[in-house]
């Protein structure tokens, strides 16, 4: 180990037997870290980036202060109530706002599109008005991201073209 960062050991269950345990190292400089690293799109335009959906139950509100942290003020959802309920995410908008960070939900079912094309269409207007007035928009639609965030992207930049977005493994 170097530098100043202390570590500490867990011991944790590798298999289904109780009896067998093994032994993590994490260093502090992890522990307390959030999982929520926003994907930025590089552009010099606007600012938008796409996110893992927050841990829910107790992590929720660190998760959600961690994105304000990494410099997302708009989160947009497009996670349906039972899915919110079943990931323990009810009270994602509620610590949006305690946390300074604006929420919007518009609920997809998985597989699906939009209910809506008219409401779905004042969305990407919506969050194309928050990215060409400055504000970071992360968005976290758990496969349904892509083509939303083309459509956002083009409706903030009309030069927009999806090939600008680069994956993180290419």
């Amino acid at each position: 180990m170097s530098g100043n960062a202390s570590s500490r050991h867990l011991f944790a269950p590798v298999s289904s037997s109780p009896a067998t345990l093994s032994l993590i190292h994490f260093n502090d400089d992890f522990l307390g870290q959030s999982l929520m690293n926003p994907y930025w799109i590089k552009t010099d335009a606007f600012r938008l980036a796409i996110i893992p959906r927050p841990r829910g139950q107790d992590w929720l509100l660190d998760d959600i202060r961690f994105l304000h942290r990494a410099g997302v003020d708009v989160v947009v959802s497009a996670l349906t109530a039972s899915e919110n309920e079943e990931l323990g995410l009810v009270d994602e908008s509620q610590c949006c706002q305690s946390s300074g960070v604006e929420f919007l939900s518009f609920p997809i079912e998985d597989r699906s599109v939009p209910s809506s094309f008219s409401e779905f269409n004042g969305l990407v207007r919506r969050v194309a008005e928050y990215l060409r007035s400055g504000k970071a928009v992360g968005v976290s639609l758990p496969g349904r991201n892509w083509s939303f965030v083309n459509d956002c992207c083009h409706g903030a930049n009309s030069e927009w073209n999806f090939s600008r977005i680069r994956l993180p493994c290419s």
